[in-house]
């Protein structure tokens, strides 16, 4: 009687802590014919909710919308998304994204005063799996001069809730550390024999080159920008130089 009850007492704190303890978010992971099931280590802030969905934050707007040269900028266009995902990484994440928010209430109230600010290119875009999470917002301040978009990505193992490295989001699109900087750029090259295919050889592969630096600095500082795409290709972004304009501005580039 006295085993009987032991085990039963076992049992029952056993059962106890695995129910306070007991990670979120099951999924089947399949590998060749055997299948798993794994449990990812996180929390969401939002039970009631996806990993990523549009943030709900308050802002004190002065019109719904208002018009330069006959285009239409509207209130509602704003918007950041929040990830729902209870770690350092996400809240920090979420207070950048917050904070951006902040920028463009504010510049869309001086729009309307100045009928000359906007906010532009205000979008985002989710790549999500079983274990991975990729996130990349985007938005424009613009007035008088050309609008380029600042960028912000996040990536996350959601088997681990730990942020992803720049040589594992490459991995995950199927390209390997030693093909990158290659691929960097000649992209690199391709944008700018481009964009100032009106200048000399010589006077573009300078800026080739200062554009080049700007990359590799950015690996080199754990400062780059990158994600996964939609499709599911590497995306990175680059501080472009230019002779012209504003001198640089970030740009966008897909990797394959």
């Amino acid at each position: 009687m006295k085993k009987l009850l032991i085990i039963i007492s076992v049992l029952a704190a056993f059962s106890i802590t695995g129910c306070e303890n007991k990670p979120k978010e099951p999924v089947r992971v399949e590998s060749g014919n055997q299948v798993e099931i794994k449990e990812s280590s996180f929390s969401k802030i939002d039970e009631t909710k996806g990993l990523v969905y549009d943030a709900n934050y308050n802002a004190d707007f002065k019109a719904e919308s208002y018009e330069i040269s006959d285009k239409k900028f509207e209130a509602n266009s704003i918007i950041v998304p929040f990830i729902n995902i209870d770690t350092d990484y996400a809240i920090k994440a979420n207070e950048e994204m917050k904070d951006a928010f902040d920028k463009m209430v504010n510049h869309f109230n001086e729009g309307v005063e100045d009928k000359t600010s906007y906010v532009d290119c205000c979008d985002y875009e989710v790549y999500e799996t079983s274990d991975v999470l990729s996130v990349k917002f985007f938005y424009g301040l613009g007035a008088t001069d050309v609008v380029h978009p600042k960028y912000f990505t996040y990536n996350i193992n959601l088997m681990e809730a730990m942020p992803l490295l720049y040589e594992e989001v490459c991995e995950i699109c199927g390209i390997s550390n030693d093909e990158i900087q290659t691929k960097v750029e000649n992209a690199i090259k391709d944008y700018l024999n481009e964009d100032m295919k009106s200048f000399d050889q010589d006077e573009i592969d300078k800026y080739i080159g200062f554009s080049i630096d700007s990359y590799n600095e950015a690996v080199k500082t754990y400062t780059l920008n990158y994600c996964i795409s939609k499709e599911g290709k590497l995306q990175i972004v680059v501080n472009i130089k230019i002779p012209a304009g504003t001198g640089e501005f970030d740009t966008l580039f897909t990797i394959e």
